[in-house]
């Protein structure tokens, strides 16, 4: 008899570090496959008047507390779809377990290579130190690497 070969069996693990299979998946995620930008649906789908128009500028003008959106470089997409769909489901796989302090580094992990978030705004999003932070990334990885020994970090070789 022949057994099924699965999608986590097929994939080629070895292709990217585990910090670079969080950055392709969050490319993929976005289906962008150059520059991943970011969209804000904040207008109504309606057209505006003049009126509403002037005050929607007015209302952006005097709004202090609102920042420019910072596009960064993205990564390019060079994973498939089934590769995509292996990745997810390790993650849905760590996402399961009931540990508080394992879902804390898998946030931090999320937000540091799927959201291209440095370090710093991690930081201050948390109110937290960054060498925090970077403790935090490094547990997470080492995590992943303890329980999926395919999926190797970059970071934690250094």
């Amino acid at each position: 008899m022949n057994a099924a070969v699965t999608i986590m069996q097929t994939t080629d693990w070895t292709r990217f570090s585990t910090e670079d299979w969080f950055r392709q998946f969050g490319a993929w995620m976005n289906g962008n496959t150059e520059v991943k930008r970011l969209v804000y649906k904040s207008l109504p789908t309606r057209k505006l008047n003049q009126k509403q128009r002037e005050q929607l500028i007015a209302k952006y003008m005097n709004d202090e507390s609102f920042r420019e959106p910072v596009v960064r470089r993205g990564v390019t997409c060079q994973i498939t779809d089934n590769e995509a769909r292996a990745f997810q489901r390790i993650i849905l796989d760590i996402r399961q377990i009931e540990s508080e302090p394992l879902q804390e580094w898998m946030d931090v992990v999320w937000a540091r290579f799927v959201m291209n978030e440095s370090v710093r705004e991690i930081a201050t999003n948390r109110e937290t130190s960054i060498i925090q932070i970077q403790q935090d990334t490094k547990c997470g990885l080492a995590f992943i690497s303890g329980r999926y020994p395919n999926l190797i970090s970059s970071l934690l070789k250094k």
